[in-house]
């Protein structure tokens, strides 16, 4: 039974009857918006187990691309008695083979569960073609399906784990996974592998996108260290510290109260867990940037509630902009200021 429904302001929730059918409605709404053929600017279409959330332009409307949702997904179905598919979707799927080395804590409970030994479970997981249905929980976290029954039918943990290593090859609930960082999680831990699945300065930041091919494979435990690139290639990176190089820049005397630096977020990559981020308003950071000259997505601090005491280390004009009547207010060296309007600074 398929469903289209609002899914907040800027978007729309698509519920079908299966992972397949939510792959096939992703796909017709991306061709429709590299064709630019949608009612309404599409952003992004992330696909779930059994749905699909259409993130549209936050300045259209949304029922003529509710309405337009409907008639596909009602097509979709009709085409699937059909045996045709909804769209040609290019054959871009990817296969990736993963290396792992099977010493997981709960390999040896996962086979007496199964009533076989652990190299059987071992081959079981090897010898099966899985393929990424969606990803999310964490970034580049991909929910695979696949298995074979006996691995489908493994139950997560009664007490989930606190933090689960970087690089944990897991199964549970019918599904196999990675961890692409240290997490909490409840899933029984095979083993691990040195592949790098999350990575959040390059852009496509997950190795693994929904619809892509993975074996598994045995990591040889007799081969020599990595040596060179591969030595300092670790299993998940983190976005360095931000430093000032220049000598302009705004030293932080008291953050306040949930003081955030905002870019303009990322865009058409929630499908990889990637969460899209930017400002709560992003019409008023627009404002904010064009006030003093820069571009749109240039990094401004969103202020709530109680604002940060600031202090710049040169001249400078800021743009303050409230996103309501009831923003906080300003001050410069003691003195209150409007709101819509660009400050001199001057450094003391």
């Amino acid at each position: 039974m398929s469903r289209v429904a609002p899914y907040g302001d800027t978007a729309v929730l698509v519920e079908v009857d299966d992972v397949r059918s939510a792959h096939q409605v992703a796909a017709a709404v991306d061709q429709a918006r590299r064709a630019r053929s949608s009612p309404a600017r599409v952003e992004d279409a992330v696909v779930g187990f059994r749905s699909v959330v259409v993130h549209i332009d936050p300045t259209t409307p949304q029922e003529p691309i509710e309405e337009w949702l409907a008639e596909l997904v009602a097509r979709a179905g009709e085409d699937r008695g059909s045996g045709q598919p909804i769209v040609a979707v290019p054959d871009d799927r990817r296969r990736v083979d993963i290396a792992v080395a099977f010493d997981g804590p709960d390999l040896t409970e996962v086979a007496a569960a199964i009533g076989c030994s652990a190299a059987a479970v071992v081959e079981l997981l090897c010898t099966a073609e899985l393929q990424v249905a969606f990803i999310g929980f964490a970034p580049g976290f991909p929910y695979l399906v696949g298995l074979p029954p006996a691995l489908a039918s493994v139950r997560r943990r009664t007490t989930p784990r606190l933090s689960v290593p970087a690089g944990s090859v897991a199964v549970g609930g019918g599904f196999a996974s990675i961890h692409p960082r240290a997490t909490p999680g409840g899933w029984m831990l095979l083993g691990r592998t040195e592949t790098l699945l999350f990575d959040p300065v390059h852009p496509p930041y997950a190795l693994l996108r929904p619809g892509d091919t993975i074996r598994f494979s045995v990591r040889d435990a007799d081969r020599a260290p990595a040596t060179g690139a591969d030595a300092d290639r670790p299993v998940t990176r983190r976005r360095a510290p931000l430093r000032a190089t220049g000598r302009r820049f705004i030293e932080v005397l008291d953050p306040g109260l949930l003081t955030l630096v905002e870019d303009g977020g990322r865009r058409s990559v929630g499908g990889l867990g990637v969460p899209r981020g930017g400002p709560a308003d992003s019409a008023t950071m627009r404002l904010a940037n064009r006030l003093v000259g820069n571009p749109d997505g240039c990094a401004a601090i969103e202020i709530t509630a109680i604002g940060p005491t600031l202090k710049v280390s040169a001249d400078t004009h800021l743009g303050v902009v409230a996103s309501g009547p009831d923003g906080t207010e300003v001050r410069v060296d003691g003195y209150p200021v409007g709101a819509d309007v660009v400050v001199p600074v001057r450094h003391q």
